[in-house]
């Protein structure tokens, strides 16, 4: 035990005295939150405004179209008297408009109803923007609709009140908003032990493959069992990874909470503004309501289980596939025979997070529950789940076999990397790896 301590904190140390781990630990928190400034600026700074000319024939639109105006666009009414269509198509961009907006004459007593406005420009225009001309100029031709046949538009509004679902997970009925805040949460760690995954489980087969291709670990073995030299490595390099990943953290949950305080404000401000069809529909009550919630549920959620339980899937989802990289880098004398070997590897990594996204609408599935409990796709799809607040036995279940799992893997990387480590300038297949576990 004392030997294999001593390899862990030289790998540990190492690494995390390497210069390029220090930069990358300060810098990447930095490049990520500039990164985001970036394009907040980039979005505000790329919001010009348009100004859209409507040629109205149908006479709907006189009263409404300064309604529609926003931050970023402008609506400028010409109805069938000031001038026609086709000088307007001719003269439209010379007057500084980007479009027009022809509304065709309607007779809503006609059989055929009006299902399309035309638009005329020289350059297509943006989602949004499109999304939001549909939504306004539907709700007036709508409202236009509802005054010629002489409906009630009080008793018509009441009739079309927006429906929202309360949920109430026993007994609690302030769990809206749990779903969309569990959704973000189990995207966010799903895809964190993804990515270590590959990373770290990369660096420890790049590690065993330098010291083999230097012939070093020819003198490093006189005094020490190629198992220990192996699983001080694994757990000297998954330190290193839970040492950034912990200091990245720490750095963001600063980082977030300042700009929440100081920022928070502005921004909600900001995104009200925003011309989208969604957010101009919506109740400003409401919203509120549900930031309310979600943040209500931000403080409710059981951190205690998921900071133990990412420790865990991280640490011995860690194991199970470094141990596999380990044995991988001992055998492979060249980059081809890498690339043969690590691609059964990689497979079941991109399995989980296919499995991830399937499953994250339907957390309690079947295919959720057999993704968390074979051991090569729990660390992810597990992890992603354990926000649902899914049953302990569950977890405890897809514990106890990953666990057993990544004690074997071990127990076969081993085997593997006694002899692998030492043999030079050999081509390796699976059929030796077999061999070899047999020796």
């Amino acid at each position: 035990m004392n030997k294999i301590w001593l390899i862990f904190k030289r790998e540990y140390l190492t690494k995390v005295k390497k210069r390029a781990f220090i930069v990358t630990t300060l810098v990447v928190p930095v490049l990520f939150v500039a990164a985001m400034i970036g394009i907040a600026l980039i979005s505000q700074s790329s919001s010009e405004q348009i100004s859209f000319a409507v040629k109205d024939d149908s006479g709907l639109f006189q009263n409404k179209v300064r309604g529609m105006d926003t931050d970023n666009l402008t609506f400028v009414y010409f109805d069938s008297s000031n001038i026609t269509k086709d000088s307007l198509l001719q003269t439209y961009s010379k007057m500084g408009y980007s479009g027009v907006l022809y509304i065709p004459p309607i007779d809503f007593e006609a059989e055929r109803q009006l299902k399309t406005i035309n638009y005329y420009t020289y350059h297509t225009i943006g989602l949004k923007t499109k999304a939001y001309l549909e939504a306004e100029l539907s709700e007036v031709i709508r409202s236009g609709r509802i005054k010629q046949l002489n409906y009630d538009e009080a008793i018509i509004a009441q009739l079309n009140q927006p429906i929202t679902i309360q949920t109430t997970i026993d007994g609690d009925q302030s769990s809206d908003g749990k779903t969309e805040i569990a959704t973000a949460i189990g995207y966010l760690i799903g895809f964190i032990i993804y990515i270590y995954l590959f990373a770290y489980g990369a660096m420890v087969m790049r590690s065993v493959m330098e010291e083999k291709t230097n012939r070093i670990v020819e003198v490093i073995i006189t005094t020490i069992k190629p198992f220990q030299l192996m699983m001080g490595k694994i757990l000297g390099i998954g330190a290193v990874g839970l040492t950034q990943l912990i200091i990245w953290a720490v750095i963001f949950f600063t980082t977030f909470t300042l700009a929440g305080f100081l920022l928070g404000p502005e921004l909600m401000q900001a995104q009200s503004t925003m011309p989208s069809a969604e957010m101009t529909q919506m109740d400003a009550a409401d919203m509120e309501e549900k930031i309310a919630n979600a943040l209500m549920y931000l403080g409710e959620l059981n951190w205690f289980r998921v900071g133990l339980s990412f420790l865990f899937y991280f640490l011995f989802g860690y194991i199970l596939y470094a141990a596999q990289f380990a044995a991988i880098g001992s055998a492979a004398s060249d980059d081809g025979d890498v690339q043969t070997l690590m691609f059964p590897i990689s497979i079941p990594i991109i399995i989980s997070i296919v499995i991830m996204m399937a499953i994250i609408d339907q957390p309690n599935s079947s295919l959720a529950f057999w993704g968390s409990v074979i051991p090569f796709t729990a660390p992810v799809v597990m992890m992603s789940r354990i926000p649902f607040e899914i049953p302990f036995w569950e977890q405890l279940l897809s514990m106890i076999i990953l666990l057993g799992s990544a004690l074997t893997m071990v127990w076969i990387a081993g085997r593997i990397y006694r002899i692998g480590i030492l043999i030079q300038g050999q081509k390796v297949s699976f059929s030796k790896l077999l061999k070899w576990l047999r020796y």
